[in-house]
């Protein structure tokens, strides 16, 4: 028998089947790695309309630039930041849960608050929030941002 020769050193001794087994564990093992949720996702990042649609993020049917919503944050008044650096600043503290300082933006001028049901239009979108303006109520005219998951068809 020559060396290197199955029969002899053993299967487990040669370095390509080490090779194709790493390989076969990577490529199967992979499968159970990825997870499907069932959840839609997009497939694209510019839909032919105007809905700006984002790779692998769940979207809302029907939701886009130029559709009239009706914004519901669920138990309370739906909170509107002016600016997209109030937006992160009014998450920050909504995830702090800090009612005071989100009172003090709100006296401040930088946050509107808004009754649950009011109708507003998309006119931008960033991923996960949209900025609308507002088209009833106290503040009509105004605009700006809000979560996604606050706007509903």
């Amino acid at each position: 028998m020559k060396e290197g020769d199955p029969m002899k050193d053993g299967l487990w001794r040669q370095w390509w089947f080490w090779v194709i087994l790493v390989a076969a564990l990577v490529i199967f093992g992979s499968f159970f790695l990825v997870k499907d949720d069932g959840r839609e996702t997009s497939e694209s990042i510019v839909d032919m309309g105007n809905e700006i649609i984002y790779p692998n993020v769940p979207k809302k049917i029907g939701i886009g630039v130029g559709v009239e919503v009706s914004l519901d944050a669920g138990e309370s008044n739906t909170m509107i930041a002016l600016t997209e650096k109030v937006y992160d600043e009014m998450i920050r503290l909504s995830l702090n849960g800090d009612s005071l300082g989100l009172g003090q933006m709100e006296s401040d001028g930088k946050l509107l608050v808004v009754e649950k049901g009011t109708k507003a239009k998309i006119v931008d979108i960033d991923f996960i929030k949209a900025k609308v303006r507002i088209s009833s109520g106290n503040f009509l005219g105004k605009s700006g941002w809000v979560p996604m998951e606050f706007c509903h068809k």
